[in-house]
């Protein structure tokens, strides 16, 4: 303890200290801002010793205000006598800051003084006595409903802001008597009632309701509005009961307004109360109620809202089916998935579209059921659906879904999408490669279409084979994928296609392909170089040069640059070959300074 006490005292004697140092500074002619400064610090260690010298500036025009702000600190009755001396002494801006000092102080001595000021000529100088005493509350309450009865318009909404202030700081009866005068006052503006219910609605608490329920079913739209809202931050079941109950007695608008208030208050209670509400009305009123019913999340309303996810009102429909796929458990994804078995395709293609944006637990099986739907609208809103929902455990079934579906290229997306996702390429390509051996026509052109996407030895010798069928379709998708594979893999099979295939746009798309994929090799770029000079010899024409010398470009060797030079002179290359011999020539220019001098002379004859 005594640790304890020794700091207090240095804490004490430093903010004497202090003290002086700022009084000190406010007796000097120290510039403006040293004064301020020294103000600010009293605010903090101020005694008594200061109310004097702060006193002496409550007439400053320029320190005023700061002298106020360290006064309304000091914890000394001296400050509350020295702002009710300046009373008499000031006028103006000056005398509105102490009368609002003193309210911040909350001075009752001070409460006869301010009364004066309520007759003040002044506007301002009576709004703000009005609002001071409203802060001191206590016997300051008489003096202001005395004001009310009499005051101009000009300072009414002061003396309103009083009256509301001296209320929050009183016991709850005489509050509600306070708000219930200001309430009662029709010619008082909106907001200034508007607080007042406020107030009267904490007073009262569930006992408000009955007098809210009356505002809501009586009153035009926006009061209804704001009793609504009360009633909605009023606890317990009697508020709930009471916003049921007026749904029926209200306009539309208003309807909405109860229904959506209800869900905001999560009462569960509520729900088989609104679910009638949700089946009549304005086509906004049900939908308000279907949200609202959704929002509690009861499992009682899941029949409701299966139901209405038939509606005729699409509306309706769907915000019944939003509502539905959002609720959590097993007999709303049951509820959910039931639906898939209604016959319109319309409503079908909605839950759906439902279950894959809420990815809906344990819809996998349905879907793959639904994907073979001879609606192909429903087929395709199917398959879109599996291609973000299925996993690896489902691919053997997607792949036989392809192999029956009427929406082959919809089931080819999802096929791939989800063998995309997949870390696993082996797993896939056996799931499809197993598809292939009973896939004919279409199908089995867009599994060898998925078997390029996934690449891997296996899938590569799938496709390798089916480019030897004798069904002409099949062999010409296997050769595109070929030529399409993602892999430096396949540039062998390329290589001899090339070479070999009897039609030539093959041997020019085996050719591009081999240009694509010999630079994504991990062979050294001599071995990369060698392979491309090996390919100049089968191009015939300019855009597989192109494509030749642009992959030159990449591999900044001496040998590459010497392949390059021929084409700086070639009609129609040069561009495309000096872009290439410059690429090289950056990055052997210290290995081999001759050469990529005589392509850089070559260049610019």
């Amino acid at each position: 303890m005594k640790p304890l006490l020794i700091a207090v005292f240095f804490l004490a004697v430093h903010g004497l200290a202090q003290e002086d140092k700022a009084l000190a500074t406010l007796r000097s002619d120290a510039p403006l801002k040293d004064k301020a400064d020294a103000c600010r610090l009293l605010a903090r260690v101020g005694t008594s010793n200061s109310v004097p010298v702060l006193a002496a500036l409550l007439a400053d025009e320029s320190l005023s205000h700061m002298a106020r702000h360290a006064l309304e600190q000091i914890p000394d009755p001296s400050a509350n006598a020295a702002l009710r001396d300046a009373l008499g002494k000031l006028k103006g801006r000056l005398l509105i800051g102490v009368i609002h000092s003193l309210g911040v102080r909350k001075d009752a001595d001070a409460v006869t003084p301010l009364a004066a000021f309520l007759t003040d000529p002044d506007p301002a100088v009576a709004g703000a006595a009005a609002q001071a005493l409203g802060n001191i509350g206590g016997h300051a309450l008489p003096l202001l409903e005395k004001a009310m009865a009499t005051a101009p318009p000009t300072t009414q909404l002061a003396v309103c802001e009083g009256l509301l202030r001296c209320a929050e700081s009183m016991p709850g009866g005489q509050a509600a008597a306070v708000y219930e005068k200001l309430r009662n006052m029709p010619d008082l503006p909106h907001h200034v009632r508007v607080a007042a219910l406020q107030g009267l609605v904490r007073c009262r608490g569930p006992e408000a309701v009955p007098l809210l329920a009356e505002l809501v079913r009586t009153e035009t739209y926006v009061p209804a509005s704001v009793a609504v809202r009360m009633l909605a931050e009023i606890p317990g079941p009697e508020a709930t009961k009471a916003l049921l109950e007026l749904i029926g007695r209200v306009k539309p608008d208003t309807q909405i307004l109860l229904l959506q208030t209800l869900g905001d208050r999560g009462d569960r209670s509520a729900s088989t109360a609104l679910a009638p509400w949700a089946r009549q009305g304005s086509s906004a009123a049900r939908v308000a109620a279907i949200r609202t019913l959704a929002r509690l999340a009861d499992p009682g309303a899941i029949p409701v809202l299966s139901d209405l996810a038939k509606d005729p009102d699409s509306a309706v429909s769907t915000a019944a089916l939003a509502g539905l796929t959002g609720l959590p458990g097993k007999a709303a994804e049951t509820a959910v998935l039931g639906l898939l078995d209604e016959a319109n395709a319309t409503l079908r293609i909605a839950v759906i579209d439902a279950i894959a944006q809420r990815r809906v637990p344990g819809a996998i099986p349905r879907l793959l059921k639904v994907a073979l739907d001879p609606d192909t609208r429903v087929a395709i809103a199917a398959f879109q659906a599996l291609g973000e929902l299925a996993e690896a455990s489902e691919i053997a079934a997607l792949v036989d879904a392809l192999v029956h579906t009427r929406a082959v290229s919809a089931a080819e997306n999802a096929l791939a999408a989800v063998c995309a996702r997949q870390p696993d390429k082996t797993f896939c390509a056996e799931r499809i490669v197993d598809g292939l051996k009973k896939a004919q026509g279409e199908p089995k052109l867009a599994l060898l279409r998925v078997l390029g996407t996934i690449a891997g030895p296996q899938a590569l010798a799938a496709v390798r084979a089916a480019a030897q069928e004798p069904d002409p379709q099949v062999r010409e998708t296997a050769l595109r994928v070929l030529c399409d594979w993602p892999t430096p893999e396949a540039l062998p099979d390329l290589a001899r296609l090339a070479t070999t295939a009897p039609d030539p746009k093959f041997r020019i798309l085996a050719l591009r392909a081999q240009l694509r994929l010999i630079p994504a090799q991990t062979a050294s770029d001599q071995q990369k170089v060698s392979q491309i000079r090996d390919l100049l010899p089968l191009m015939d024409r300019p855009e597989e040069k192109r494509l030749a010398l642009a992959a030159l470009g990449g591999l900044p060797t001496v040998e590459s640059l010497a392949l390059i030079r021929p084409y700086l002179s070639a009609e129609g290359l040069k561009q495309e070959a000096s872009l290439a011999a410059v690429a090289v020539a950056e990055k052997i220019v210290s290995s081999h300074p001759a050469e990529v001098a005589d392509a850089i002379q070559q260049i610019q004859t």
